[in-house]
């Protein structure tokens, strides 16, 4: 997907952070299309947020995933996302509102989602939104003030 946002997006990287199983085939591919000066693999990272925090947008192209730390922390961090239905993904990216989330598997939609981030007025929405979205529902606040609301509901009920 990436390779093919470079054709149409000049001015684009990718930073791929972590590690695993799949680093070298990755590698391989990176090499193959392409790509290699326009591709950083940092490597496992027990502190990932400077990194994050550079990124204009975040992807998370999971084909299997829980509630992803990492997307929470971009969230937080008031970074647009383009992810995958996989998981819990598409209960914390709300489609077109703090980013884009994309059928599991779907080169097509994977890229279009991409390509469609780039206007710098809805980069800053999605970006708000995303912080807002993930202070509201994924601090400890947050949770705090759901459980008092579900409580008083119990209560009124009762």
């Amino acid at each position: 997907a990436f390779a093919k946002v470079t054709k149409s997006a000049a001015n684009t990287y990718l930073v791929l952070v972590g590690d695993g199983e799949m680093r070298s085939t990755l590698e391989s591919l990176v090499e193959t299309l392409g790509l290699k000066d326009r591709v950083v693999f940092t490597g496992y990272q027990s502190n990932p947020k400077a990194l994050i925090a550079a990124f204009d947008v975040f992807l998370l192209s999971s084909l299997s995933e829980g509630t992803s730390m990492t997307l929470l922390e971009a969230m937080s961090l008031k970074k647009p996302c383009v992810v995958t239905d996989a998981g819990g993904n598409a209960e914390v990216i709300l489609h077109n509102h703090n980013g884009f989330v994309c059928q599991n598997d779907n080169l097509c939609e994977f890229t279009e989602n991409m390509l469609k981030i780039k206007n710098e007025e809805q980069i800053l929405q999605f970006s708000s939104n995303a912080f807002t979205t993930f202070n509201q529902k994924f601090t400890v606040t947050g949770m705090l003030t759901k459980y008092q609301q579900l409580y008083r509901e119990i209560l009124d009920d009762a």
